[in-house]
């Protein structure tokens, strides 16, 4: 059965473009999932249920947010904590140690969590994942330096929270297969951009996720939800592939 991992970045009304969701949006997308009987789990909860080849209850879909904005302690957590589902956050290490408003790279800077807040949520459910430590494109570094932000980064996690680090998301989601060989060596799992439902086939350290910046259309995304494809979502998905092959 296809499950779909969910791509979010900040919930916020401020800021341009695919990085930031309105709140109105993504409260009216969870309302959606719950009106067809979705339940939120953990990146880590779908991975465990693939490799023993174990159905997940009929429904299960993955959150993920990347970068952690503060708008996922204020804004999304207690939304998540009132429906009863857990989700997948992965943590640029630097930008979380400044504690500092941050700018990912589409010129607006946002506030992220501190590490005392990770750590709060950590303990009520919430996953944290790595997402390198200085959240620069891995394929334009050398192997020496992309290894150091991939190992370090799950070795901070753990030092900050007690907690391991189970699995891994490359920034912007630039992998090589060098790049997956070498996050294979220290994480479970590995999450990518490539705009899919994930399923029994999926690469566990490339796996696809839905952007939902796409689906601000909420008529759009309740038919995806309820028909598990449509014309739209298939455009999306080729849109992306082509762009992935154009991008340096």
């Amino acid at each position: 059965m296809a499950i779909p991992i969910l791509m979010y970045h900040s919930v916020a009304d401020e800021g341009p473009g695919p990085v930031s969701l309105k709140p109105d949006t993504f409260r009216d997308q969870l309302a959606v999932l719950s009106d067809a009987g979705a339940r939120g789990i953990t990146l880590s909860e779908y991975v465990t249920a693939h490799r023993a080849n174990h159905a997940l209850p009929r429904g299960s879909v993955v959150l993920t947010f990347d970068d952690a904005y503060r708008d996922f302690e204020e804004d999304v957590f207690p939304l998540l904590e009132a429906y009863g589902w857990r989700a997948t956050v992965f943590v640029p290490i630097l930008p979380v140690d400044d504690d500092r408003p941050w700018d990912c790279g589409d010129g607006h800077a946002r506030p992220l969590m501190t590490w005392q807040a990770i750590g709060e949520l950590a303990s009520r459910g919430i996953e944290f994942a790595a997402h390198s430590m200085s959240h620069t494109d891995l394929t334009a570094l050398d192997a020496a330096d992309a290894r150091e932000e991939i190992v370090a980064s799950g070795e901070r996690l753990y030092e900050r929270t007690g907690r391991v680090a189970e699995g891994f998301a490359p920034p912007r989601g630039r992998l090589t297969p060098a790049l997956r060989r070498e996050i294979s060596m220290h994480y479970g799992w590995c999450a990518g951009t490539r705009m899919n439902a994930a399923d029994q086939h999926s690469d566990l350290f490339d796996l696809p996720r839905i952007e939902m910046w796409y689906f601000r259309n909420i008529e759009r995304w309740r038919r995806y939800v309820s028909q598990g494809w449509t014309p739209y979502f298939a455009l999306r998905r080729a849109l992306r592939a082509v762009g992935s092959r154009l991008r340096p």
